[in-house]
């Protein structure tokens, strides 16, 4: 690796649809996976200080990008790597980890939603236990199934509405 050499890095992009006269969204959104080009500025012995390649713009203008980043080749992680084949196994990496982590949130939001179903059977406000956590697990959860015929509550207290 050399001053001058490129290096790579894939991000998504997302585009809201267009608006009509009445400013309501004609068609979807859409997203795409765009390609950065990074140049390399310095190298050191434990890595390289990288800044963004020079874009032409619609206009044939250069747009030059001033923020350096620091580049640890002995990382795990990096945020550029010098190969565009790197580059995309680390972009999907990235997403395969996004989508696990916003499915185990999705995952806790429906168990929520199904312990306070528990909750909602014709009943004011008033009638709610006051200050009591609802504890139990609904196993299955995440694939819409409920294994459970009643979630396990605080031993000792009466729940009648329940």
């Amino acid at each position: 690796m050399k001053v001058g050499d490129t290096f790579y890095r894939y991000e998504e992009r997302f585009w809201a649809p267009s608006l009509d006269e009445f400013e309501n969204p004609r068609g979807r959104a859409h997203s795409t996976i765009e390609l950065i080009e990074f140049e390399v500025l310095k190298v050191t012995a434990k890595g390289a200080w990288i800044t963004r390649a020079p874009t032409k713009t619609l206009f044939g203008v250069f747009r030059f990008h001033a923020e350096k980043r620091f580049v640890n080749l002995s990382a795990h992680k990096r945020y550029a790597l010098p190969s565009k084949a790197e580059a995309i196994t680390s972009f999907i990496a990235r997403k395969e980890r996004q989508a696990s982590i916003l499915e185990a949130r999705a995952a806790q939001a429906r168990e929520l939603i199904w312990k306070a179903g528990l909750l909602k059977p014709s009943l004011n406000p008033d009638q709610l236990p006051q200050n009591e956590a609802i504890t139990g697990h609904a196993s299955g959860v995440a694939d819409g199934t409920r294994t459970h015929a009643r979630l396990p509550l605080t031993p000792g207290k009466n729940y009648k509405h329940l």
